[in-house]
């Protein structure tokens, strides 16, 4: 009976060791994953002119202790390489350090795009300093939305 014990004991220790063990792997690779999807959008209410529009969205960067500048700017580079017509950026930029916010801005300053760069604040932009994300993002001539109707 105590060699039972003994061996569920292990047993558990070495599921729980795996788990905690992949549970830190995923929390460390799942920030560096980036994940590119296209998608064909038609509806017979957009106008013609649309037809063929290119539009990246980007989201949820989260720049700081786990994820890079370095992985946001190798972002920027793909995102650049599929050569949309159009960026719109959804928000979350930083985590929750505003020391992150003028670099993170300066790395997204790098996306190009004819029709333009455009954006929103996510939660954790305003509450981590939302008028700071504001300057930044005018600084480096990115638009952010915030509630106006630009056409």
């Amino acid at each position: 009976m105590d060699g039972q014990k003994t061996s569920y004991k292990t047993r558990l220790a070495c599921f729980l060791l795996a788990f905690v063990l992949s549970l830190g792997a995923y929390a460390f690779i799942e920030p560096r994953m980036l994940l590119v999807r296209e998608y064909t959008v038609g509806s017979a209410r957009v106008p013609e002119a649309f037809d063929g529009l290119s539009i990246a969205f980007v989201a949820d960067l989260h720049l700081g202790d786990y994820f890079p500048l370095s992985a946001v700017r190798d972002m920027v580079a793909r995102v650049n390489a599929l050569r949309p017509d159009l960026v719109l950026l959804g928000g979350d930029y930083v985590g929750y350090d505003a020391k992150y916010i003028a670099p993170a801005f300066e790395a997204l300053s790098g996306l190009c795009a004819p029709m333009g760069v455009y954006g929103v604040l996510g939660n954790h932009d305003n509450w981590t300093d939302a008028d700071l994300c504001r300057a930044e993002a005018a600084r480096h001539g990115i638009t952010l939305v915030d509630n106006r109707m630009l056409w």
